[in-house]
């Protein structure tokens, strides 16, 4: 994954995963993002607060480039 830059993010609400982080921060699917983001040394205590991140906590996310990323087909059970 070809790294463009790095973001911030607070956690501002209870029961915020990191997936849901990374959802609202790009609205679609971004395969291999949790895993950057857990490698990343700003964020090597992250995995120890469990499946929900406590508020304040300030989590920083890889911002991948663009041309980089792969689009994913999502496929509905119900279609």
């Amino acid at each position: 994954m070809n790294i463009l830059g790095f973001e911030r993010v607070t956690v501002m609400s209870d029961l915020m995963t990191l997936d849901l982080i990374i959802w609202q921060r790009f609205q679609r699917p971004m395969i291999g993002l949790i895993e950057a983001t857990y490698e990343l040394p700003q964020n090597q205590d992250l995995a120890e607060l469990g499946a929900f991140i406590p508020v304040g906590t300030v989590v920083t996310i890889p911002i991948p480039n663009e041309r980089d990323a792969q689009n994913v087909e999502i496929t509905s059970l119900w279609d």
